[in-house]
C-alpha cells in the first residue's frame, strides 16, 4: 500500500511539473507568450520577425515558429510560406509586406485593409471561400485556389526516427496518393505512390540525417487528377537527443517488465517528449498510458493537448471532455 501511494504521489508530481514547465506558468515572461500557431516552412530573400511584446526585428528562417501577435516583415523580392497548425493550411507571403499572425490568419498591417480569415470548421476550398479581401492578392498575400487539403498527421515537428512512417487522413473518393519528400532547399529526395493513407519509409531510400529538416507533400489522386493536397515540415532531432531517448526507452522497458502496472516510467517519457515537442513519440506514449489508466483525467487532458498540437481539434475536444467528466 505504501509503495502504491508513493508511486501515485510521484506520478502526480511529474505530471504537475511538466504541466507547469510546458505552459510556462513558472516564468512570467514566457506566460505572456501563447503557444505557436504557425511555422515558416520556406523562405527566400530577407524575412524578419517581430515577437509580440519584444523589441526590434530578428531574422526568420525555415522552422521558425510563430505565435498570435507576432509580425512578419518581408522585403521586396522576398517570400515566406507559413503553415497554420490548427487548420493545416498554408499562405504564401510575397514582399514587400508586413503581416500580423493570428491563430488562423494573417492580418494586413500595411497598405489596404484586409484579412485572411479561415473558418475553423472548414478546410481546403471551402475554407478559402471565406477569404475577405479587396482582390485575389493584397499585401503580397496570394489566396490559394487549389484543391481541398490533405491533413498529414505524422511526421510533424520534431522526430527521432531516421526512417519515419508517413500517415495522413484518407480523402473520400481518392484512388491513391503520391508522396514526395524534399529537403528544405527544395531538392526532391524521393516520391512514391500508395493506395492507402499510410506508408512506411521506402526500403530502397537512404535514411534521413540527424538535425536536418524536411518537407513532405501528399497529393490525393482520382482519375489521374489531383483532388487534394497537403504538406508538413518536420525536423530530425540531433544525435545526442536521439541517444537519450533510446536510453530512456530502455530504462522504461526494463522498469515496466519488473512492474507492468506502474505508469511512472511512461509518464517520465511523456514529460520528456512534451518538453521537446516530439509529438509522434508523445502520442504513442500517451496512448499506452490511456490503456494502462483509462480513467485518469490527467492523461486524457494531455492526449487532448497532443491532438490540438497536431491540428486535430475535434479529437482534442473529445479528450478534453473525458478529462472533465471522468
Amino acid at each position: 500500500m505504501r509503495n502504491f501511494t508513493g508511486r501515485k504521489i510521484l506520478k502526480l508530481f511529474i505530471l504537475s511539473a511538466f504541466l507547469i514547465g510546458f505552459t510556462g506558468i513558472h516564468n512570467p515572461a514566457s506566460a505572456k507568450k501563447s503557444d505557436p500557431s504557425a511555422m515558416i516552412t520556406h523562405t527566400k530573400g530577407i524575412v524578419k520577425r517581430h515577437v509580440k511584446g519584444g523589441n526590434g526585428w530578428s531574422k526568420a528562417g525555415v522552422l521558425t515558429e510563430l505565435s498570435c501577435g507576432d509580425m512578419i516583415l518581408i522585403k521586396s523580392g522576398g517570400m515566406a510560406r507559413i503553415v497554420f497548425y490548427r487548420d493545416t493550411h498554408s499562405e504564401i507571403l510575397k514582399g514587400p509586406c508586413k503581416v500580423k499572425i493570428g491563430s488562423r490568419s494573417c492580418v494586413l498591417k500595411n497598405g489596404k485593409k484586409g484579412r485572411i480569415k479561415v473558418l475553423p470548421s472548414y478546410r481546403g476550398i471551402r475554407a478559402f471561400k471565406s477569404i475577405e479581401a479587396s482582390s485575389a492578392k493584397f499585401a503580397g498575400v496570394e489566396a490559394r485556389k487549389g484543391p481541398d487539403i490533405v491533413f498529414i498527421s505524422s511526421p510533424r515537428e520534431f522526430i527521432a526516427e531516421l526512417k519515419p512512417a508517413f500517415e495522413w487522413e484518407a480523402v473520400n473518393g481518392a484512388d491513391g496518393y503520391i508522396i514526395k519528400l524534399e529537403n528544405l532547399q527544395g531538392k526532391e529526395l524521393w516520391n512514391v505512390s500508395s493506395k492507402s493513407a499510410r506508408i512506411n519509409y521506402p526500403k530502397n531510400q537512404s535514411p534521413l540525417d540527424f538535425d536536418n529538416s524536411y518537407f513532405c507533400d501528399v497529393r490525393a489522386i482520382k482519375d489521374n487528377k489531383v483532388i487534394a493536397r497537403g504538406s508538413s515540415a518536420f525536423k530530425i532531432l540531433p544525435g545526442n537527443k536521439v541517444k537519450k531517448i533510446r536510453v530512456l526507452k530502455q530504462q522504461a522497458d526494463s522498469q515496466l517488465k519488473e512492474n507492468p502496472d506502474d505508469p511512472t516510467p511512461l509518464v517520465a517519457l511523456l514529460a520528456f517528449y512534451m518538453e521537446n515537442r516530439i509529438l509522434d513519440e508523445a502520442f504513442d506514449t500517451c496512448s499506452k498510458l490511456i490503456k494502462m489508466r483509462p480513467d485518469d483525467k490527467n492523461i486524457h487532458y494531455w492526449m487532448g493537448r497532443l491532438y490540438e498540437l497536431k491540428g486535430m481539434q475535434d479529437k482534442a475536444n473529445k479528450e478534453y471532455g473525458k478529462a472533465r467528466t471522468k
